[in-house]
Order: structure tokens, then sequence, then C-alpha cells
């Protein structure tokens, strides 16, 4: 070969390796674009990179300050939400792991929050009695109860119970059914609901019962069509459960709920 294609041969690899040197980020070193639901206070509220609430700043203490990756936020309605990890367009949620999600995205298998699903009622309601009375909630069938409509947990929830439901288009709306006498009770996450309440100003008229209904777990959610290495999840999972060890977790549990309110 002659000096003059060496040359040639030469420069153009330099060439080659500034350009990837310049212009391409390994994929660990990229932001990680995580999605959330924009109206589902305290757990996340505000849209695109303005969301806030328990989510949101959970994920950043764990994955952005611990684990050292740089987080980008963004909320928008929910659909849109899951069909943006569907397609790729973010790199993930935190979400509960349902079969459907699972077809298109990968989980963790530490919980980073969990849902806990209480009864509310109208104060001194037939149904509210029976509530702390320990009647099974098969027996109260005939007392009618309110859900969001589209709430796949409901769905699954009332179907396994045999017991008929209504639903609206938003949770405040069955809360305000319950403080008009128009439904006798709402089955909900106690964290939204809580929040609901004292944001309609509903204390005085709507009751909490403790009686513990469910437990849902949500977890972090990889797009099949992320670029991101699927093995941040473990390392996820190692950093939380250190973290439930340690006591650190819940502190900071703790810490972030104040804050989202």
């Amino acid at each position: 070969m002659s000096g003059r294609w060496i040359g040639l041969v030469v420069c153009w690899c330099l060439g080659l390796q500034s350009v990837q040197a310049g212009e391409v980020v390994p994929h660990d070193q990229r932001p990680l674009r995580i999605v959330y639901a924009n109206q589902w206070a305290p757990l996340s509220y505000g849209d695109d990179t303005q969301v806030r609430g328990i989510l949101p700043a959970l994920v950043e203490e764990i994955i952005g300050k611990r684990m050292g990756r740089v987080v980008v936020h963004r909320g928008v309605p929910w659909g849109r939400a899951q069909s943006m990890v569907r397609s790729g367009a973010v790199d993930g949620f935190i979400t509960t792991p349902t079969p459907a999600r699972l077809r298109y995205s990968q989980r963790s298998e530490e919980s980073l929050y969990e849902l806990v699903f209480k009864a509310y009622s109208r104060k001194e309601s037939e149904a509210g009695k029976a509530l702390e009375a320990g009647t099974p909630l098969q027996s109260l069938s005939h007392f009618q109860f309110c859900d969001v409509l589209g709430n796949g947990w409901a769905d699954r929830f009332y179907g396994e119970l045999e017991i008929a439901f209504e639903t609206t288009a938003v949770a405040d709306n069955c809360l305000k059914m319950l403080s008009m006498g128009r439904t006798d009770l709402f089955i909900h996450s106690q964290a939204v609901t809580d929040d609901k309440i004292q944001g309609l100003n509903l204390a005085w008229i709507v009751q909490r019962h403790e009686r513990i209904f469910d437990r849902v777990g949500f977890v972090l959610m990889l797009s099949n069509q992320t670029n991101v290495d699927h093995s941040l999840i473990q390392r996820f999972d190692q950093e939380l459960a250190s973290m439930r060890a340690d006591g650190s977790y819940q502190a900071l549990l703790e810490r972030v709920k104040v804050q989202a309110h």
C-alpha cells in the first residue's frame, strides 16, 4: 500500500475515533428517562419535567443520588405514560407489574413503594357501621360501591368478590358522592384518597376505615425497547434491599411523604 493510502486510512480512523469520543455517549451514562402520572398526588403530580411527589423523590434519591445515575423525570397523563414506555420513547416507569405491562417491560423484584387499600364511607352511615363491625365485603353487596373508570385493580378486586360497582371519571367524584349520600363505599389507595379528602375539605363527612383490603407493590419497570442495560434493575434491587436492611429506606420514605404535601 502506498504512503498516500496509508495516510488516508490513518486519518479516517482518527476521525472516526474523534466522532465517537465526541458524539456517542455510552448507554450506561445517558440520563434515565422515567415517566409518571401527572395527576396522582401525592404519589406524582405536575406536567413534564415539573413532576413532583413521593415516587419521583424516591427514584431521585435511590437511582440518582445513591446509584449515581442522572434521571430525567416527566409527568404526563397515565395512558400516554404507558404508551411511551411501550414504544421506548422513555426508558421506564414505576407501577404495578400487571401481565399486560410485563409483555413490553422488565420489572424489579424489590418494590419501591406499597399502596395500601382501605375503605371510605360517609360518617355514621349504615355501610360504615357494617365495616366497623367486621362484616365481610361479600355480605355488603347490597350497598353501592364506587370506583374510577378504567381502574384495573377495581375490576379484579370486585370481580373476584362478585360485587357490582359504579364508576366515575375520577376519584374525586366518588368522594363527593359519598359526602352527599349518593354512594356508600369507596375502596382505594390510602395515600391518594387521604390527599384528595384534604384537598376537597371532606374530612368532616367522609370516614376512613382501618381494615386493609389489599397491598400492591410498585416496582421499577424498564421498557423492552430501551437502550438502557437492564442490569440496572439488579443494581436497583440490591440498593433497595440494602436500604431496607439498614433502615434508611423507611427514613427516606417518611421524609419524602412530608415533602410531597
